[in-house]
């Protein structure tokens, strides 16, 4: 990791709101990619399914038995990952300083502090 690296997870591990964290994410994002953040984020549906493709995939290649040789294996593969997801909205938190603390450590476990 180099200097800039290291500065940018710094300044994303100490940020305490999930709406920052996430503008400050896509700055990053932004100016990687040599944009601005209004050019490149939110995504489209056509940017977002390339990212639902690619953690579908990661989902597979986790938790598949193998060989995968059918659809229905995929299929149900999926359906198990919808499961997880919608259990989780159960036990997501109304009151808003749990649910912050909630986002903050999805956001940061899922980006891996800061992109790549």
């Amino acid at each position: 990791m180099n200097a800039k690296d290291d500065e940018r997870m710094k300044l994303l591990y100490s940020i305490k709101d999930p709406n920052e964290y996430i503008r400050a994410y896509r700055a990053i994002m932004a100016e990687d990619n040599g944009m601005q953040v209004d050019e490149l984020l939110p995504f489209d549906k056509e940017g977002a399914g390339d990212m639902v493709e690619a953690f579908a995939g990661q989902w597979l290649a986790l938790c598949a038995d193998l060989p995968i040789e059918r659809r229905d294996q995929v299929i149900e593969l999926i359906n198990e990952l919808i499961g997880m997801l919608q259990e989780w909205q159960d036990y997501l938190p109304a009151e808003w300083d749990k649910l912050r603390v909630d986002i903050l450590r999805s956001l940061k476990h899922g980006t891996g502090g800061f992109p790549r």
